[in-house]
């Protein structure tokens, strides 16, 4: 019985430039992906014969794909959707903007994950961490995070520096900006999201059956909240997967099918190094600039306890 045909559905969103699409496209050449696909390149947020889808163009050089261009921009879960339906006989991984392959096999890893029974959705990376506990904390009405973080401005206080830092680099809603949003609108952060652990697998780089994709992100995708809720809310993917009957896994760069109780010592997302790590992104990357505080600081708010050891200058009072 032949495989389902496989597409990679890279996202290329034009406001970010060709820097990001350069790297991901050599980091594409230089690690054979170790099963046969079709590299579908989704061009997002790009004015029809514009400098800037030039230039995309020319990084793309060298990764023969196909072009799926889009008529009006859409937020990347919108993005990907669209995709999935032109593939809806097939597998797709989508992988973000930010993408950047680590490893050798790195698709052949994923699609071996896919076959394991009862897997529904694989990804590269996933979290435990919960935009409405975190609101909760930053507000200083207690819940989960109050048990991890010892000192709330401390810790509030590490991430805007992360904030800050990824801001100066140039990087559009990189690291952590997205979870100092979350004390903002309280009601909308509270509004479909579940408490810590909320686990689920991050929408940067995951596979699954196109089909699921599409029948299971049927769902408002307009708002940046929106793609939350998608990616971690309790009506997420990942959630809807499960309640299939599905299971959940990560795929680290040696392979390792990774189930969600063992996320944290996957070494994939947010703790040691991220050495076991098959495909970094944008957040992966801020990580990995950070300093021992912040690199705590993120890692217990991805995996509460589990997460790495807090230092002491993260328990000093503002």
């Amino acid at each position: 019985m032949s495989s389902p045909p496989v597409a990679v559905v890279y996202l290329a969103w034009g406001p970010l430039g060709d820097d990001v699409v350069r790297r991901f496209a050599g980091s594409y050449r230089a690690h054979s992906a170790g099963l046969d696909h079709t590299l579908v390149v989704v061009f997002n947020g790009f004015e029809p014969g514009s400098l800037a889808l030039h230039a995309v163009r020319m990084a793309l050089e060298g990764c023969p794909h196909e072009a799926l261009v889009l008529e009006e921009p859409l937020l990347d879960l919108a993005a990907y959707r669209v995709a999935a339906r032109q593939f809806a006989t097939g597998r797709c991984c989508f992988l973000n903007s930010y993408s950047t392959i680590l490893a050798e096999n790195w698709l052949a890893r994923m699609g071996a994950a896919l076959e394991l029974p009862d897997v529904g959705l694989v990804g590269a990376s996933a979290s435990w961490a919960s935009y409405r506990s975190y609101a909760r904390f930053a507000l200083g009405f207690g819940g989960p995070y109050a048990r991890v973080f010892v000192d709330r401005r401390g810790t509030m206080r590490a991430l805007r520096a992360i904030a800050a830092r990824e801001g100066a680099l140039g990087e559009r809603r990189s690291g952590v900006a997205q979870y100092l949003d979350s004390a903002t609108a309280v009601l909308e952060k509270f509004r479909g999201f579940g408490p810590f652990p909320a686990r689920h697998v991050r929408t940067t780089g995951f596979m699954a059956d196109a089909d699921i994709v599409v029948t299971l992100l049927d769902m408002p995708l307009r708002t940046k909240l929106d793609t939350y809720r998608a990616e971690s809310g309790v009506e997420s993917l990942s959630a809807r997967v499960e309640r299939s009957g599905r299971r959940l896994v990560v795929v680290g760069a040696d392979g390792r099918a990774f189930a969600p109780h063992e996320w944290p010592d996957s070494s994939t997302f947010w703790q040691a190094d991220q050495e076991n790590l098959l495909i970094a992104d944008n957040q992966t990357m801020s990580y990995l600039r950070s300093d021992g505080e912040q690199r705590a600081v993120l890692s217990r708010y991805a995996w509460g306890r589990a997460g790495l050891p807090l230092a002491t200058a993260a328990r000093v009072p503002a």
